[in-house]
C-alpha cells in the first residue's frame, strides 16, 4: 500500500496551490514512506521498504507520521493491513487524542467446559463495559452477547467502556 501526504492550499486568490513538488520540505503531494528514510526527498529512488506491509501501520505516533506539517495532529491512521495478495484490506479512519485509557489486568478463568470469566480492572468514570470478541488478532469483533466457545480455540478480547 502507498500512502500519500496531500496539502492542497489554496493560494490567496484560490487560483493555484500555495505549495508545488519543488525541492522543498513542504510538498502539494509527497509519498509516505514506510521505512521513514525519506530517499526520495533526498534524491534517491523509491524502493520495495516504501510500501506499507503488514504489520506497518501510520498515524499520529509512527514514523513517520499523519501529522500536518505544523506537527500538528490529524489524527489520521491506517492499520491493520493484511497480507500482500490479490485482496487486501486496512483498517482506516480518524483516531480521538482523547481515548480514555482501556481497561488493564484482564484475566480470563475457565468457569465450565463452555464459559469463562471475565475480569479486569475497572476505568475512572466508566459507567459500563461491552464486550467484543474476534478470533483472529486483526480479525473483526463482534460485540459478545452470548459465547459460544470452542475447546482449543484462541479468542481476542476487546473490552470498550462507555459514559465517559
Amino acid at each position: 500500500m502507498l500512502i500519500w501526504h496531500v496539502d492542497a492550499t489554496p493560494n490567496s486568490s484560490g487560483t493555484d496551490y500555495v505549495y508545488n513538488n519543488s525541492y522543498t520540505s513542504h510538498k502539494l503531494l509527497a509519498l509516505e514512506q514506510a521505512d521513514g528514510l525519506g530517499e526520495i526527498e533526498n534524491g534517491g529512488s523509491a524502493n520495495a521498504g516504501d510500501y506499507y506491509n503488514t504489520p506497518k501501520s501510520f498515524s499520529p505516533k509512527t514514523n513517520p507520521n499523519s501529522n500536518r506539517y505544523s506537527g500538528t495532529a490529524t489524527n489520521v491512521v491506517v492499520d491493520s493491513l493484511t497480507a500482500a495478495g490479490a485482496t487486501m484490506s486496512a483498517w482506516v479512519g480518524i483516531s480521538s487524542n482523547d481515548i480514555p485509557a482501556s481497561p488493564t489486568g484482564l484475566t480470563a478463568t475457565v468457569a465450565s467446559s463452555s464459559s469463562i470469566n471475565l475480569n479486569w480492572n475497572p476505568v475512572h468514570e466508566a459507567t459500563s463495559y461491552n464486550v467484543y470478541r474476534a478470533i483472529s488478532p486483526r480479525g473483526l469483533y463482534s460485540l459478545v452477547v452470548l459465547i459460544n466457545l470452542f475447546a482449543e480455540k484462541t479468542y481476542q478480547i476487546l473490552i470498550k467502556m462507555e459514559g465517559i
